[in-house]
């Protein structure tokens, strides 16, 4: 990975974690799922799990996939001057298609989130496929049960999310950022959009459907309800799960050396004047200058001269660590960052293949102990989300045993591993595992 893409990665969004593919994650380490009100449950109906039946493959698709060696297919669209094969079938689940196209899409509403230490480009295309292929599963056996996302429902989902998303783009920004503006920056229409939430209003629906047993004689598949006294015991067996863990805001600088190139100067000369530039500019970031006009003074935000980013908000200093020090990182920053004394306005230059780098600390705020007061709604909000992750895993096991196919056949063993994983993973851990799933 080059040093630019490292240093990138420390300034975007903190990635999905949880398993071996992308799974969004709170404040806390513990799953976390966004329940949906109970509007959205109103045409729940009788059902249960075991009611689940296998789901189709379309006509030929196997064979397509066989003949075209993993993408099935491909989809053509109109162009001036002829047709154009443009897009790519990667997956398949009972009647329903995948393409390139449609990941690339739902890939580009994340712009902005840093992706898992070490992962390529083909390894988030590879879990957006399982992401889709796992709501497909529990979207079949919505349906199978009754229910459907009204447009109501989906008009309402689409407009909280929309909502979050400008304000955050407002906040970046430093102004006002609009729909349209917004869309075309992701490269989407407002139809594209709506479509990414369609699927996911009736899964999220039947999960909450299970958990409450509501529509029939189902009993609920976990207790959905946190009781205090789950809560107080948590937390006093782990009041340290529950810490605002240390943030960092940064701003990184790298000065090129390749751009002070003259013939009237050796190599080691421009190496010099680079290394006296980067102890100047650290010097002046020590003494509170701001960083975009120290990155314009020296001529840094200028491709040829160097190389210059700075995050957004602080996050925290263990994933900035990480990101630091991964390979093609920053040599020696991991001590200097795990410092005591690690505090706002201070400097790491280090030197580098391509030009001496500067690291400043903009604002550092050290870790705090919640007190169960700050930490209840978190805890509460946890377990809850533990509580329906495990349900939502289960559907997908149970549909995969039922004989739903998921198509190419390695998609469905990932998606069954991810979903393995994920009930593994709460069962065994040491907060989680306590609460009461049955």
């Amino acid at each position: 990975m080059s040093n630019r893409a490292v240093i990138g990665a420390a300034f975007a969004r903190a990635p999905r974690a949880g398993g071996p593919y992308p799974a969004r994650v709170p404040r806390t380490r513990l799953v976390v799922l966004t329940a949906l009100g109970a509007s959205v449950l109103a045409s729940a109906c009788s059902s249960s799990v075991s009611d689940i039946r296998p789901s189709p493959v379309p006509p030929g698709y196997l064979e397509a996939l066989a003949r075209d060696g993993g993408e099935a297919g491909t989809t053509r669209r109109e162009r001036e001057g002829g047709e154009q094969i443009v897009d790519g079938i990667l997956a398949a689940v009972g009647d329903r298609v995948l393409t390139r196209s449609e990941v690339m899409r739902a890939l580009r509403l994340e712009e902005g989130r840093q992706r898992r230490p070490g992962a390529t480009e083909e390894d988030e295309i590879d879990a957006e496929r399982v992401r889709w292929a796992s709501t497909q599963l529990v979207g079949i056996a919505a349906r199978q049960a009754g229910l459907r996302a009204e447009a109501r429902m989906v008009d309402s989902i689409v407009k909280d999310r929309m909502e979050t998303l400008l304000e955050e783009a407002s906040e970046k920004e430093g102004r006002p950022v609009g729909e349209e503006e917004w869309l075309a920056a992701k490269r989407l229409t407002k139809e594209e959009f709506r479509r990414q939430f369609e699927d996911e209003v009736v899964s999220m629906a039947y999960v909450r459907k299970l958990m409450y047993g509501i529509g029939g004689p189902t009993r609920p598949e976990v207790d959905p309800e946190v009781t205090p006294a789950e809560v107080r015991r948590i937390f006093r067996e782990h009041p340290e799960a529950f810490d605002e863990p240390a943030k960092v805001q940064s701003a990184v600088f790298q000065f090129f050396v390749s751009g002070l190139a003259d013939e009237e100067h050796t190599p080691a000369e421009w190496q010099d004047l680079a290394e006296r530039r980067a102890e100047q500019l650290a010097e002046l970031f020590r003494q509170g200058h701001d960083p975009e006009f120290l990155a314009k003074r020296y001529r840094l935000d200028q491709e040829k001269m160097g190389m210059f980013q700075i995050a957004q908000k602080s996050q925290p200093l263990e994933l900035v660590t990480q990101l630091m020090t991964g390979p093609g990182g920053v040599p020696g920053i991991k001590d200097w960052l795990e410092r005591p004394d690690l505090g706002s306005r201070q400097t790491f230059v280090a030197r580098h293949p391509q030009g001496p780098l500067v690291y400043g600390v903009i604002d550092f705020e050290p870790a705090s102990r919640k007190s169960f007061e700050d930490a209840y709604d978190a805890i509460v909000e946890a377990i809850q989300g533990a509580r329906a992750a495990s349900v939502r895993a289960r559907i997908v096991v149970q549909m995969l045993d039922a004989g739903s196919v998921v198509s190419p056949p390695e998609l469905e063993d990932m998606v069954l591993d991810g979903a393995q994983q994920t009930l593994d993973k709460i069962a065994a851990d040491d907060i989680l595992g306590k609460v009461r799933l049955r």
